[in-house]
């Protein structure tokens, strides 16, 4: 039988294993996330790209392409 110093000693080593697996899942989570942001991003800016200039100079369109993409990139890392 453990004794007390034995017991509270394992909770704190399963706590510590724990608290690693933790870590590493939410680095993996944020990993994927950023993958399919990146991902989309690169989906949004080729079909940008193959499209022609909108507005009133190429500067005006890649300003408003530009805040769009980073609209999109704000949200997305929110959720």
């Amino acid at each position: 039988m453990l004794s007390k110093d034995e017991h509270i000693a394992k909770l704190a080593n399963i706590t510590v294993k724990l608290l690693i697996e933790n870590i590493e899942l939410k680095r993996q989570i944020e990993i994927d996330k950023i993958q399919k942001i990146s991902t989309a991003v690169a989906d949004h800016v080729d079909k940008w790209l193959s499209r022609p200039y909108q507005g009133k100079s190429e500067r005006h369109d890649i300003e408003r392409f530009s805040k769009e993409i980073t609209t999109f990139i704000y949200y997305e890392m929110k959720t």
